[in-house]
């Protein structure tokens, strides 16, 4: 996940007294950050690709996902690893990846 935003404490060391003082004073954004969701593959000759997902993601979601962008670069011999994600382990993206012959390790 790309954050514009990061929600991140940063901390500043400065003397009791100034502790309002502007340059002490960093500005912050109301109301979260802007994200953006990404699948991506390395294959082991180099080849790569990076898909944008929508924010959230439902198991049929994360299927299109699949056969939209990240199997352009996978093949039978390829070995597919995924995350513990609920779309990742649903019973139904588990029968379309087995469908497709992915081979599929759980991390």
């Amino acid at each position: 996940m790309i954050e514009i935003h990061a929600k991140r404490r940063r901390y500043v060391r400065r003397r009791i007294d100034d502790s309002l003082k502007y340059r002490y004073v960093t500005k912050t954004v109301k109301y979260g950050g802007f994200s953006i969701l990404m699948c991506g593959a390395i294959k082991g000759d180099g080849t790569r690709v990076l898909v944008r997902c929508p924010n959230s993601l439902d198991s049929k979601e994360y299927q299109s996902v699949l056969s939209q962008g990240l199997f352009q670069v996978y093949y039978s011999s390829n070995i597919s690893m995924q995350g513990n994600a609920t779309c990742h382990k649903s019973f139904c993206t588990m029968q379309y990846l087995e469908k497709g012959k992915v081979c599929v390790i759980d991390d």
